[in-house]
C-alpha cells in the first residue's frame, strides 16, 4: 500500500530555506552538482527542481542519499508540474528505518536522467562496510565525472 500522507515529509518556512540554499549556490557558483543526504537530500530535490525551470542556480547534476518521502512536491506543486531532466544519482539503504523515499523521488526525474544504487547499511550515506563504502564512492564519483562540466572538474 502507497505510504499514508502523514509520513511525507514537508517543512515549514521552505521559502526560506531554499533563499539561504540559493545563495549559498550563487557564491559558489559555476556548481558541477548538489549532493545531499537525509534532508540535505530532500533539498537537493527542490534546488534541482529551481534549476530545470531557470529559477534558481543551474547545475549539472545531483546526488540523493536517505532522501524522505516528498511531501515537498505537493507543497510546490509549481516546481513538480513536470519531470525534471537533471541526471539523478539516487542511494538508500537497504536497512535504513528512517526514510523511505528513494522510488518517490525517482519518479519526479526523467526515467533516463535516473541511476539507482543501494547500500546494505542504515540510515547514512555510505555503507559501514569500508570495502562496499569504497565501491560506493567510486559510483558516485564516476557518476559525478560523467555528468560534471568536463576536464576541469577531473
Amino acid at each position: 500500500p502507497p505510504p499514508r500522507p502523514e509520513t511525507w515529509r514537508s517543512y515549514e518556512r521552505i521559502g526560506e530555506a531554499l533563499e539561504l540554499a540559493q545563495e549559498a549556490l550563487r557564491r559558489e557558483v559555476p556548481i558541477d552538482a548538489v549532493l545531499g543526504f537525509s534532508q540535505g537530500s530532500n533539498l537537493a530535490t527542490i534546488l534541482a527542481a529551481q534549476a530545470a525551470l531557470g529559477r534558481g542556480e543551474n547545475f549539472g547534476c545531483v546526488v540523493h542519499t536517505g532522501t524522505s518521502l516528498p511531501g515537498w512536491k505537493h507543497d510546490l506543486p509549481d516546481l513538480f508540474a513536470s519531470a525534471l531532466p537533471m541526471p539523478a544519482l539516487i542511494i538508500a539503504g537497504e536497512k535504513d528505518l528512517t526514510s523511505h523515499g528513494a522510488d518517490f523521488v525517482a519518479e519526479m526525474y526523467e526515467p533516463d536522467a535516473v541511476e539507482r544504487r543501494t547500500h546494505s547499511s542504515d540510515h547514512r550515506p555510505l555503507p559501514k562496510d569500508p570495502q562496499e563504502a569504497k565501491e560506493a564512492v567510486e559510483h558516485i564519483r564516476a557518476f559525478l565525472l560523467r555528468h560534471c562540466r568536463g576536464p576541469a572538474a577531473a
